[in-house]
């Protein structure tokens, strides 16, 4: 699991980002092994950390699965707890996944401002 979120930290040179939230249901199957549905949490990845955020249908389970340096938030507010997190980070730029919705875009537009930068796949 951590090797996973080892993976995608290592791009972040290459993405010029020093933060990044993951929300496709997908993505977080594969980098937390994390169930859910679509919209039921985020992934923030920062440079030396990480903390998912997520609803309490999935707190005993997650408290059991997750490693302990993944740092589990529990919460409605999933993007608010992100950009908190990444801002307590010291993350300047976050990159995000292009394959969000118009709505989660405008979403996290305002939370992060100028500092949100979409994934090109590694460009």
């Amino acid at each position: 699991m951590l090797d996973r979120i080892e993976k995608l930290r290592a791009q972040f040179d290459n993405l010029h980002i020093d933060g990044f939230v993951v929300t496709d249901k997908f993505n977080l199957k594969y980098l937390l092994n994390f169930d859910g549905l679509q919209g039921d949490g985020c992934l923030a990845v920062s440079r030396d950390g990480q903390r998912f955020v997520t609803d309490a249908r999935y707190r005993e389970e997650l408290e059991d699965a997750l490693p302990k340096e993944i740092e589990l938030s529990i919460t409605r507010d999933y993007y608010d707890v992100a950009q908190q997190y990444l801002s307590s980070k010291k993350a300047q730029t976050v990159g995000f996944e292009t394959t969000v919705s118009f709505e989660l875009y405008n979403q996290l537009l305002q939370l992060f401002g100028k500092q949100l930068k979409p994934e090109k796949n590694g460009r």
